[in-house]
């Protein structure tokens, strides 16, 4: 699966949150540069291996997995000179010699590392509210820091717990009861739009690559518009498509659908369908007829979607805030999500 990394601007950094800070209504922010990677490659030099006993020959590197890429090389070296008659296990990190080193050789290696990944298809990112909490065995109502608008996820103790039986919202949004009290001590994160996120206060754009190994098939955005983010919108009686007999996939127009709770074909409801919830995709087992109308009811998170990521590479975005006069909050805060498949 596609591992995800926000860094800041200058690739310097992790960026695990971006704060604008006070911000007056009617205005608009400067933008916030930042880059998303998929498995960011990180370099080592002449990391030491270890020494030649003459009988040794596999010596291991401090990182695992082993970028396996022609434009990211390997470079072994004993004693300073270009190894030869070497192989390497990438997955794995092991460099083995076909012959051992002699007793006393230095052996060193230059390389590149990653978390393993596959190449990202769909990149959709939006903007959410996250309030983590902490248990203590008894406490079953938090007051959230805004008011709750939409209840995405709950997880506690790194467990969804379903919402309505686990649990719910009460006062107009103040406050987060969950029916069996956390344990002491276990994390509680609680994912949901506010205000801020509903209104869609925050904008952003796609424009630059970061492909160290010049890989094929990621042409740059280049946006130079905003998009905005963020926000849970419900659609009524939306035409996606009309059959021609043999297609079976539609594009929504909307991608991060949360729920789906009516599909038309032609007038008629049908359940023999698959959703992909994050690129906002139907797929039919039976091709609609031709001429038949496809009309969809459902729920999305406000959300735009950017080029793919093929692993190692990485995209540049720009992030802004924009309140109205009529502007509920002046004070924004809220976190950037990376949704990817």
């Amino acid at each position: 699966m596609p591992i995800m990394q926000m860094r800041t601007s200058d690739d310097g950094y992790p960026l695990s949150r971006l704060d604008f800070g006070a911000i007056d209504t009617g205005t608009t922010s400067v933008q916030i540069g930042l880059r998303i990677w998929n498995d960011r490659p990180s370099p080592v030099i002449g990391e030491l291996l270890g020494t030649g006993d003459g009988t040794r020959v596999s010596f291991a590197t401090q990182f695992k997995p082993l970028v396996n890429h022609p434009e990211a090389p390997i470079a072994i070296k004993v004693d300073g000179v270009a190894a030869t008659g070497v192989s390497v296990d990438h997955e794995n990190g092991l460099i083995i010699f076909s012959s051992p080193p002699a007793n006393g050789k230095v052996v060193t290696c230059d390389y590149a590392y990653s978390v393993g990944s596959t190449d990202a298809n769909t990149v959709v990112l939006t903007m959410e509210q996250v309030a983590g909490m902490a248990g203590d065995g008894v406490t079953r109502t938090f007051p959230l820091p805004s008011r709750c608008l939409t209840a995405l996820k709950l997880l506690v103790g790194g467990v969804e717990i379903p919402q309505g039986t686990g649990y719910e919202i009460r006062d107009d949004g103040g406050t987060l009861y969950i029916t069996d009290p956390p344990e002491a001590n276990q994390a509680v994160q609680f994912s949901y739009v506010d205000g801020v996120c509903q209104g869609g206060y925050y904008e952003l754009r796609s424009s630059g690559l970061d492909n160290p190994y010049g890989q094929s098939n990621m042409a740059d955005d280049a946006e130079t518009a905003f998009f905005k983010l963020g926000g849970f919108f419900d659609v009524k009686d939306r035409l996606v498509g009309t059959g021609d007999g043999a297609k079976k996939t539609f594009e929504t127009g909307t991608a991060l659908i949360h729920k789906v709770t009516k599909v038309l074909v032609g007038g008629q409801e049908i359940t023999d369908y698959a959703l992909n919830n994050v690129r906002g995709t139907v797929i039919f087992g039976t091709p609609p007829g031709n001429g038949a109308e496809v009309r969809m009811d459902y729920s999305y998170q406000r959300g735009h979607a950017i080029g793919n990521i093929r692993k190692w590479s990485g995209r540049r975005c720009f992030l802004r805030a924009s309140l109205p006069y009529d502007a509920p909050n002046t004070v924004l805060t809220a976190r950037l999500r990376v949704i990817s498949q």
